[in-house]
């Protein structure tokens, strides 16, 4: 997790993953005032980053995002989480069960029905989203049942499960699952869409670059913001910014991006590919590396 400054318009609120995103206007004033005069320090909002799609999606904070909205803010300070919309899903359906405004029962109960109607969690028992949402598990065999009636889910079976223990246990599977928790399964159909800058498959032993270059790219991003915020501090009302350098500050941010920029993976060595593994002695000239930066790719294409 990371907490740091955020564009309120790069925020996606979305009625799917929290179950109250209308505003309640009396507490919104409340949060506001609070911004306002700074008599409180609100939490920051809960937010989760899908760098597949560039999305940041909202998983806790609406009263307080509409807060900011009335005193014109144009920025949020947010815990930012890595993860996908059922991700922000999950999180937000236990937000609120013990602290900020309160959900009410019917609230909760759409809790469980946005959970039941993700794929993502389709195998998930009855009791885990229980849990997660403040309800009894009755309640969420119920709505399970009814849903899958009505056609708004895939129908599951309940199978029990003993262990090596003789501990038995009953859980849900989708009627066409194997078994296998869609969690898995989506993360392998993932793995298996996984491609390089040219469009060709990403071998398993480069994943770990891969996913480097995610953590490349959010501390890129994080200069971008620091440049935004720097770029502001000649015009703050009590002249404190004018003391600091701001186009020195601009300078060493760009080029930190430009940096940064010639460190991320492109593409995949044709050799190493071919060998199955990164080759010291490469004749492509990837340094045994296994995989090309754009510049180097471009400079070895005479682009």
């Amino acid at each position: 997790m990371v907490r740091r400054m955020l564009p309120i318009s790069s925020i996606t609120i979305d009625d799917a993953v929290m179950a109250r995103c209308a505003r309640d206007e009396a507490t919104v004033k409340e949060y506001a005032e609070a911004y306002r005069k700074g008599l409180e320090r609100l939490p920051p909002l809960d937010v989760f980053y899908d760098a597949e799609t560039d999305t940041h999606w909202l998983a806790d904070g609406c009263q307080r995002l509409g807060g900011l909205d009335i005193i014109g803010a144009e920025e949020a300070y947010c815990d930012v989480r890595e993860g996908t919309k059922s991700d922000a899903a999950w999180f937000a359906a236990s937000a609120n069960l013990a602290h900020g405004l309160r959900m009410s029962p019917a609230q909760r109960r759409r809790s469980v029905q946005l959970l039941l109607a993700m794929p993502e969690f389709a195998e998930t028992s009855d009791t885990a989203i229980a849990a997660q949402c403040g309800v009894s598990p009755p309640t969420v065999a119920t709505m399970r049942r009814s849903m899958e009636s009505t056609g708004q889910r895939e129908p599951t079976e309940t199978i029990t499960v003993t262990d090596s223990h003789g501990t038995t246990r009953t859980r849900t599977r989708t009627s066409q699952g194997s078994g296998r928790p869609s969690r898995e399964r989506q993360a392998v159909r993932q793995q298996k869409a996984l491609k390089d800058g040219l469009g060709d498959p990403v071998p398993e032993w480069l994943r770990p670059v891969v996913e480097d270059t995610t953590e490349l790219l959010r501390f890129q991003t994080a200069v971008s913001e620091v440049l935004k915020l720097a770029e502001k501090l000649p015009n703050l009302p009590s002249g404190a910014g004018n003391c600091i350098d701001v186009e020195y500050l601009v300078r060493q941010g760009n080029e930190m991006r430009r940096h940064i920029e010639a460190m991320k993976f492109f593409a995949v060595c044709p050799e190493c590919r071919a060998a199955g593994k990164p080759r010291s002695s490469c004749r492509d000239g990837c340094n045994g590396h296994g995989w090309f930066t754009r510049e180097e790719y471009d400079a070895r294409h005479n682009k």
